[in-house]
């Protein structure tokens, strides 16, 4: 639990979770796991700027590559 009494997500995948086999495994779970780039999650894990753009352009690919963008 953070100060604001928010629960905190996960970072680090749990050892029982599944890698990705292929681009259609990732794309499934990618939904559930872009929480985990969220500004706000980023803000708070106190990451450099550079990583912090890194993240959001992997982010934006993602999105793209498992058709998941708002136009």
């Amino acid at each position: 639990m953070t100060g604001s009494n928010k629960p905190t997500p996960q970072l680090v995948p749990d050892q029982d979770s599944l890698k990705p086999r292929d681009l259609s495994d990732f794309c499934q779970k990618w939904n559930d796991l872009k929480i985990h780039a969220s500004d706000e999650q980023l803000e708070a894990a106190k990451l450099s700027p550079e990583s912090r753009e890194v993240i959001s352009w992997l982010t934006i690919l993602a999105d793209k590559v498992c058709h998941t963008e708002d136009f």
